[in-house]
Formats: C-alpha cells, sequence, structure tokens
C-alpha cells in the first residue's frame, strides 16, 4: 500500500511539474493559432493557458484531498499494527525453537553421548525434563524429541524390546539423522532378539558407506554364516576397525574358553565395555583378584577420576573376595552423588536385600533393572533384559534365555563352557548342572557380548550360544585379509 502511495503520489508531482512548466513558465510550447490547422475548433480550442491553469491547480487539490483520504482510512490499519507485530514474533519463536531445538531438550549434549561416558545420572535428569513437557505449542516438536530421547536410553541399558518400540514410532515422526539412528536400532533390536528373518529388510536399510551399519551387517553374518554371507564391501571398513576386531577376539576366545583377552584395553566407551564384559568372565573363571588388579592398572593408568559402572563393577570384586565392609562402604558413597545411576541402583539393592545396606529410593522412571522394579523377576527378566543372562536359572525357559541372551554364563573354572557349546543350541542343559550358589554376585551388570555402537554409543548385543564356529571360520567372518 505505502509503495502504491508514494507511486502515485511521485506521478502527480511530476505531472504538475509539466504542467507548470507549460504553462507558467513558457506558453510557446501550446500549440499556436497557426498550427492548429483542422484542430482550431477542437484541440486548440481547448488546450488554452488558461485551460491548463485550471487543469494544474484542480489537479494538486486532487492530490491533497486523495492524499488525506488514504491518510484516515490508515488510521484504522494502524491500530492493527500490533497484530503484525505478533505474527513476526510467533515466526521469530518458531525460528529460535527450532535452532535451539537440540539445547531445550538434550541441553547442548546428546544423550548418546552422556551414556556412553557413563554419565547416567545426567542422562535421567534430561529424560525428566523431556517426559515433564513444555505446554501445548511445543507438542509438536516434544513428541519427537520425547520419543528419541526414550529410544536412546532404552538402547544403552539393553532394553531392546521397549527401544524397537520406540524405534518404529521415532521414524513414522522424524527425518533426516533421527531417522538413521531409529534404522539402527530396529537393527540391532532385531538382532538382540536373534530374529534373523525380521532383521534382514531392516538391515537392507541401512548405509553401505557407514561402519556402524558395517558391524550390524557382520553380526547378522556371525549369527547366519552359512545363509547370510558378508558383503564383500563391508570388509575394507571391518578391517580396520578395533570394535570389530575386539568383537572377532571375543568368539575365538570363546572357542578356546579364554575369559581375558590379550589385546590392550582401549580407554574408549567401547573400550571399556569390553573390560567390564572380560573382567564378569574372569569372575566366572574365580579369578575375581586378578580382574581387580586388571580394573586398578586400567583405571591408574588412564588417570579416570568418574567412572561409576567401573567403580560398581570393583565393589563387586571387593564382595567376590569378601571384603564387604569394603565394598558396602564404596556403594554408600557412590550413591551420595550417583544414586540414581542403575547399575549402582541395582548393586545397592542387592546389598539391601542381604540386609547390609537401608532400601535404596524409587526411580521415578523405567530406567532400572528388573530386580529393582518390585516385579517379579521371574516373569518379566527375559522380555525386559533381552541381552543379559537373569539373576537364576532354574527353570528351563530361564536356561534357555541365559544361553541365548549370553552363552559365556557357562563360563567356569571347569571347563564347563567347552562342554555346552559342543552342545550347540542345546548347550543351555549344561547350566543345569552349575551351582548358582557360588556364582557370582550380579553378574548380569557387566556380562557383556558382542559390541557395536549406535551414534557413537556402545550397546550389547549379547552372545548366543549356537553359533556355528566351524562356519564363522569357513566364511573368512574372522579375518578380512583375504
Amino acid at each position: 500500500v505505502l509503495n502504491f502511495c508514494f507511486t502515485g503520489f511521485a506521478g502527480q508531482s511530476m505531472l504538475l511539474l509539466a504542467l507548470g512548466m507549460i504553462t507558467f513558465w513558457d506558453s510557446s510550447f501550446l500549440p499556436q493559432q497557426a498550427q492548429c490547422g483542422t484542430w482550431d475548433s477542437t484541440v486548440c480550442a481547448v488546450l488554452t493557458k488558461d485551460a491548463l491553469e485550471e487543469l494544474t491547480w484542480m489537479l494538486s487539490s486532487g492530490g491533497q484531498v486523495a492524499f488525506l483520504t488514504i491518510w484516515t482510512k490508515s488510521l484504522r490499519v494502524g491500530s492493527r499494527l500490533d497484530d503484525i507485530t505478533f505474527d513476526a514474533a510467533v515466526e521469530g519463536n518458531r525460528a529460535r525453537f527450532s535452532e535451539m531445538e537440540d539445547m531445550i531438550y538434550l541441553k547442548k549434549q546428546p544423550l548418546t553421548t552422556l551414556i556412553a561416558n557413563d554419565e547416567w545420572v545426567k542422562a535421567l535428569g534430561q529424560l525428566d525434563d523431556v517426559l515433564k513437557g513444555h505446554g501445548e505449542e511445543l507438542d509438536g516438536l516434544a513428541l519427537g524429541r520425547k520419543t528419541g530421547a526414550i529410544m536412546t536410553l532404552y538402547s544403552g541399558f539393553g532394553r531392546w524390546n521397549e527401544a524397537e518400540e520406540q524405534a518404529v514410532s521415532l521414524l513414522a515422526l522424524r527425518g533426516g539423522k533421527e531417522a538413521e539412528m531409529a534404522r539402527l536400532t530396529l537393527a540391532a533390536a532385531s538382532l538382540a532378539q536373534r530374529d534373523l528373518p525380521e532383521a534382514k529388510p531392516r538391515l537392507n536399510l541401512l548405509a553401505e558407506d557407514d561402519i556402524e551399519s558395517a558391524r550390524l551387517q557382520w553380526v547378522a553374518s556371525l549369527f547366519k554364516p552359512k545363509s547370510r554371507p558378508l558383503d564383500k564391501r563391508y570388509k575394507p571398513l571391518l578391517a580396520m576397525d578395533s570394535t570389530t576386531k575386539r568383537n572377532i577376539d571375543l568368539v575365538q576366545r570363546f572357542e578356546s574358553n579364554t575369559a581375558c583377552s590379550e589385546l590392550k584395553s582401549l580407554n574408549t566407551p567401547a573400550g571399556r565395555m569390553f573390560l567390564l564384559g572380560d573382567i564378569a568372565r574372569m569372575r566366572l573363571a574365580r579369578r575375581s583378584e586378578d580382574a581387580l588388579d586388571l580394573l586398578e592398572r586400567f583405571i591408574k593408568k588412564n588417570a579416570i577420576e568418574s567412572w561409576i559402572h567401573g567403580e560398581v563393577v570393583r565393589c563387586l570384586l571387593h564382595l567376590d573376595q569378601g571384603r564387604v565392609n569394603t565394598a558396602v562402604v564404596m556403594a554408600e558413597e557412590l550413591a551420595k552423588e550417583h544414586g540414581r545411576h542403575p547399575h549402582l541402583r541395582a548393586l545397592l539393592g542387592h546389598l539391601s536385600r542381604s540386609g547390609l545396606t537401608p532400601h535404596s529410593s524409587s526411580e521415578i522412571t523405567d530406567m532400572e533393572w528388573a530386580t529393582e522394579s518390585g516385579l517379579n523377576v521371574a516373569e518379566v527378566w527375559a522380555n525386559k533384559h533381552v541381552v543379559s543372562p537373569p539373576p537364576e536359572f532354574n527353570k528351563k525357559s530361564e536356561r534357555q534365555h541365559a544361553w541365548s541372551a549370553n552363552a559365556w554364563i557357562a563360563n567356569g573354572p571347569d571347563n564347563e563352557l567347552t562342554i555346552a557349546a559342543k552342545k550347540g543350541i542345546n548347550g543351555w542343559k549344561m547350566l543345569a548342572k552349575i551351582d548358582q550358589s557360588a556364582l557370582p554376585a550380579c553378574l548380569f551388570l557387566h556380562l557383556t557380548g558382542l559390541v557395536v555402537t549406535i551414534g557413537g554409543m556402545p550397546v550389547d548385543l549379547g552372545f548366543p550360544g549356537g553359533l556355528d564356529l566351524k562356519s564363522i571360520q569357513n566364511k573368512g567372518l574372522l579375518d578380512f585379509s583375504s
């Protein structure tokens, strides 16, 4: 509107200037009597000096009247300018929320990073903020973040059934990086559930040039070496990957019944998970004192100041050696600042049920081990903890789950694992002969198997019994040099 007005008034001004030059300054521009010819009684009779002066004054006055009319009407439009300001503010807020989305929900630090660094207390605090919501105006924005946050926490916790549900929902809500993480989670969940037919189409949707995808492809081939050979295009990526190198080492050690790796322990999130898994295997082999030395050397060498999961395992190693008071004091000291850490809560729960510490407070979220949920552990364990052997396996179904989740549970000082491995998928029967009263406490807190990463966060896929080790070797899944 303003542009139209300025253009109109500018045009009128130029017209008045031209008329003024003709009529007021030099009337020689007007047609003269001799030049009129046949127009003498028409045009020349009209375009006289007096007539043009009158036209000039009329246009000038008319322009002023038009200006006053438009200005008067603009007053009513001006009274609604606040509405325009309001709309602009909404757009500005929308842009700001989009730019600050990660800060609003993740406070500038991704949950995958927090979990990878064992900062579960911070991660759960951020989950609290996400679950509270931010009002109806942000429901659309919040829903995707809520789903992604819960999916990430479930994945990091090894709760693959719940992680799968959230990943399916997230794929319907998000694209880009979040969708890629959801696809990785779905593929990993199928492998953790040992559902290879379901995993196949999900693996086909993964990127071909991504190391995290390549690891999942390798694990799928490991589970079904005869029917699912590994595509050669993944081998160059895997050959240079330290995580795959340690997974291969774990498979080879399973065949030879070797609890601890000879490879150098890496101070990375995945490296720490491998180390704690080896310590669990050493505990099963009744080598807790050696395991404690290994853990303390690792912490000292890498100058680690805060590693709650590692400290929980240190407490368990002290319990194995009968240093109960040391373990209790350490656990209670950790609980002062890290009481919501799920692994620490499970340890405190074990100590409480043993009459060594008071009952710990309940967790407001669902991020806890089944032992602390108040539910019947025997009934819910297999559904909640797909890749973790249960604390006790007195029933056939529990032994079958333990063997499928992580066959290393059969490791022991008397070569039990080798005997069970020879039985293949029926190795679970060997678990009935294990003296469970002699098993170390809370093995499920750190007995890991094959490790992959999702968004840089290490996750445990367990170690299913019944792997066809001969076919795995023949298919070149343990050697990428050829």
